[in-house]
C-alpha cells in the first residue's frame, strides 16, 4: 500500500519522536545526568518526607 498525502507527515512525525526519544535515553543514562536526577530525587523526598511528618505532629 502507498503512502498517501496524510500519511507522510504522520510518518514523519513517528520518525522525529522516535529520534527525539532515543537522544533523550542516551542523555538520561550519562553519570553526571544520573547523579542529578538522584539528587533531585532525594531531595523531593526528604521534602515531601519533613511535610509529611509535620502534618501528623
Amino acid at each position: 500500500m502507498p503512502m498517501t498525502t496524510p500519511t507522510l507527515p504522520l510518518a514523519r512525525g513517528l520518525a522525529v519522536v522516535v529520534t527525539l526519544e532515543a537522544h533523550r535515553a542516551r542523555v538520561l543514562k550519562r553519570p553526571r545526568v544520573r547523579r542529578g536526577l538522584d539528587a533531585l530525587t532525594g531531595t523531593a523526598m526528604l521534602g515531601f518526607g519533613a511535610r509529611l511528618a509535620a502534618e501528623h505532629a
